[in-house]
């Protein structure tokens, strides 16, 4: 298990330091991105970050972005009246690039706000100590590696909350797995102009067993990619990013257990439009590109597969919300296959979540489909140590994950999955 750990890491390590291009400066980066037949997606998703930034980010003091990539958020930050940032990265090559990015910013950098980025490979594996607290938590488009062992995201979001300031917020966007397996079908792939999927585990992976027995929501690897982005393949290389699905209930519970609460409303007409509207009062809301129509559609399918989140760290006299009775579970179906290669299928009616109304105007929501707190998947708080006792866990994850409706895979044909990539 630890060896095949150290694997992954080194081959996502080298899959990110492989894309680090040398260019002579930002602008020139821009120039080219710009001519990218995948830019509607890179402005999609930036536009996303900006606005979820302006919202929770802006005039707060401190920011801590795990997995920072090249620092494709910098000149955000730049906009948000920041004193401090530190990013930090698993790629040396992306953490030099995120700095050099930095220093370019120069005099048209707002404020005498400082930024420092480095690398960290065990964000997973140890407590990591960012010297903190900080206001706002960032992981965009990278929580899902995570999802390799229970083990990992429990230490992964542990991480998060303890350098996290009491009331501060832990912002990001990460691939809903389910609308992944979706796109899959029962041939386990998708090979489309803009987007390729490939699953990469083995047996009934995600599904039930033959035997009834119920899967584990983690170590589910496929691999992702989408053209010109960081997730394509490159010369001598696997094709594409070797990801992990990512399920929603597990991060909600696991977060609540170490005190973050999920906020159901953004609050936000900018962002509204941006998201899907039958994600409205959701813990996970689901992007909603809407592309030129010369772009290939495949293109938004790349782009809807994945969802924004908003955590917020209780204030401790704050009380964790009550429990929402759990419904019965609705063991899955492996989802039909593409209505004809290459495409995303039917467009499937969504079902909703069970989640409590919003709350105020910024509604909160945790603990969903729990029996009883100290029922959280036998979470002591460090979470770490329970690598090996992972299986009397993994029918309570799968069925607080996989209760909604089969449709629930679906979605709109018209959105597509970006998986990993972030638009930078």
């Amino acid at each position: 298990m630890a060896e095949d750990a150290k694997l992954h890491k080194d081959q996502v390590r080298a899959h990110y330091n492989r894309h680090v291009q040398p260019v002579l400066n930002t602008k020139e980066a821009l120039s080219q991105r710009a001519q990218s037949e995948t830019y509607p997606l890179k402005k999609f998703h930036n536009d996303i970050k900006r606005q979820l930034l302006l919202r929770f980010a802006k005039g707060k003091q401190s920011l801590l972005d795990l997995c920072c990539g090249r620092g494709g958020d910098i000149l955000k930050w730049n906009e948000l009246g920041l004193s401090y940032v530190r990013g930090v990265d698993i790629s040396d090559q992306e953490v030099a690039e995120a700095s050099r990015r930095f220093a370019e910013l120069g005099p048209r950098r707002k404020g005498q706000w400082e930024a420092d980025f480095q690398v960290e490979t065990n964000l997973g594996e140890l407590p990591y100590d960012g010297d903190g607290p900080y206001d706002v938590v960032t992981c965009m488009f990278a929580m899902h590696y995570f999802f390799e062992s229970e083990a990992r995201l429990r230490m992964f979001l542990r991480n998060v909350s303890s350098n996290l300031a009491p009331g501060g917020y832990f912002i990001g966007a990460i691939p809903d797995g389910k609308r992944v397996l979706w796109h899959m079908g029962e041939a386990g792939r998708m090979n489309t102009p803009m987007l390729k999927l490939q699953k990469d585990w083995k047996g009934s992976g995600p599904y039930p067993a033959e035997d009834g027995t119920l899967p584990t929501p983690f170590g589910h690897r496929f691999y992702f990619a989408v053209t010109d982005t960081v997730t394509s393949g490159t010369e001598g290389s696997t094709e594409g990013s070797m990801e992990f699905l990512a399920f929603m209930n597990p991060i909600i519970r696991i977060a609540a257990h170490y005190g973050m609460v999920a906020i159901l409303d953004y609050d936000s007409p900018e962002l509204d439009r941006l998201l899907e509207a039958d994600s409205a009062g959701l813990p996970f809301k689901y992007f909603f590109p809407q592309f030129p129509p010369h772009v290939d559609p495949s293109l938004a399918v790349a782009s809807s597969i994945n969802t924004t989140f908003v955590f917020r760290k209780l204030l401790p006299e704050e009380e964790m919300p009550p429990l929402v009775p759990p419904l019965p579970s609705q063991l899955p179906q492996p989802p039909p296959p593409p209505s004809s290669p290459g495409t995303s299928g039917p467009v499937v009616e969504q079902q909703r979540h069970p989640y409590e109304a919003p709350q105020g105007s910024m509604g909160e929501q945790v603990n969903v489909q729990g029996a009883e707190e100290d029922q959280l998947q036998g979470m002591t708080g460090e979470g770490s140590e329970h690598e090996e006792d992972e299986s009397g866990h993994h029918q309570y994850l799968m069925e607080a994950e996989m209760h909604e409706q089969q449709g629930d895979d679906g979605g709109q044909s018209s959105g597509e999955g970006g998986g990993s990539y972030e638009g930078d």
